[in-house]
């Protein structure tokens, strides 16, 4: 019984703790892909912001 009691302990802690880093690992992938998306936005902008560049280089010439 008290061998049984340690087991069920162990396995819930391993749980908990498996519960823990699965979080932390969805946390932090949930900040790199706002990373990521705010990365990309800023990529968008600068391209946009370059063919307008562009196009207005195009209309000067």
């Amino acid at each position: 019984m008290y061998i049984d009691a340690i087991l069920v302990k162990r396995v819930a802690c391993s749980k908990k703790i498996f519960s823990i880093q699965y979080s932390v690992f969805s946390i932090q992938y949930s900040v790199f892909s706002i990373q990521y998306s705010v990365f990309s936005i800023q990529y968008s902008v600068f391209s946009i912001q370059y063919s307008v560049f562009s196009i207005q280089y195009s209309v000067f010439r």
